[in-house]
C-alpha cells in the first residue's frame, strides 16, 4: 500500500494530461462550449492538478522516498543497526555477505556489494536464475547470510523466499547452519566457518 500512496498523485496528474490532450478537443467540438464552460474546465483542471501537487508535498513524500542530506544512522531501523555492526565487525575484505531478505539495503549498509547479480533476490525466482546464484554464492566466498527476518516484502504474496526460492534456500540449508539471531535477523553461517562456541564474536 506504500508504494500506492506514492505512485498516486504521478498517476493522477498523468491522467489528466491524456484527458485533455486526447478526449478534450473532441468533447469541446461535439458541444457549443461558450468561454465560460471553456473557463470553468481549465479551472476545475488547475484545481485538480493542484491537490496533487499538494499531496506530494503534503505528504512529504519528496523528502521520504530521496532523504537527501540525512545521515544513514537516521533511515537505519533500530532492529538493524546491531546486525550491521556484527557484518562489518566479523567480515574480511575478501569475505562477502548475502541475504534472502527482499533487502538490496543490507550491501549498502555493510558497505559490501552483493555476491550475485540480484541483489534484490526474488528478482532471481526462474530456476536458471537461481541455478546462477548459486554458482556466484560459491565463487564468492560468502561466510554469512541474512536467512530471514521480519521485513514485509519477504512475504508480500504470503510467500516466504524459501518458498519462492526453493534451489537457493535448499544450497543455503546444505552448506550454511544457524548462527545467531540479533533482533528480528536471522544470520547463518558457512558450515566451514562455523566456531565451537555460536556466541563468540
Amino acid at each position: 500500500w506504500p508504494h500506492v500512496t506514492y505512485s498516486l498523485p504521478v498517476t493522477y496528474i498523468l491522467s489528466i494530461y491524456i484527458v485533455i490532450k486526447h478526449y478534450s478537443h473532441k468533447f469541446l467540438r461535439g458541444h457549443a462550449f461558450t468561454k465560460i464552460y471553456t473557463c470553468l474546465l481549465v479551472a476545475v483542471v488547475a484545481v485538480i492538478f493542484s491537490l496533487g501537487i499538494y499531496q506530494i508535498y503534503r505528504g512529504d513524500l519528496i523528502k521520504e522516498n530521496f532523504p537527501l542530506g540525512m545521515k544513514d544512522s537516521e533511515i537505519i531501523p533500530d532492529n538493524y543497526k546491531a546486525t550491521i555492526l556484527f557484518l562489518r565487525n566479523n567480515l574480511t575484505p575478501d569475505e562477502s555477505f548475502f541475504t534472502m531478505t527482499a533487502e538490496a539495503s543490507w550491501y549498502y549498509f555493510i558497505d559490501r556489494p552483493s555476491p550475485c547479480r540480484f541483489p534484490v533476490i526474488i528478482f532471481a525466482m526462474p530456476y536458471f536464475y537461481q541455478n546462477e546464484v548459486v554458482k556466484e554464492l560459491e565463487k564468492n566466498n560468502v561466510k554469512f547470510v541474512l536467512y530471514r527476518n521480519s521485513y514485509w516484502a519477504s512475504r508480500f504474496d504470503g510467500f516466504s523466499n524459501e518458498e519462492r526460492l526453493p534451489v537457493i534456500a535448499k544450497y543455503i540449508r546444505d552448506n550454511f547452519i544457524f548462527y545467531r539471531k540479533i533482533d528480528d535477523n536471522e544470520i547463518w553461517i558457512r558450515k566451514t566457518e562455523h566456531p565451537l562456541n555460536p556466541d563468540t564474536r
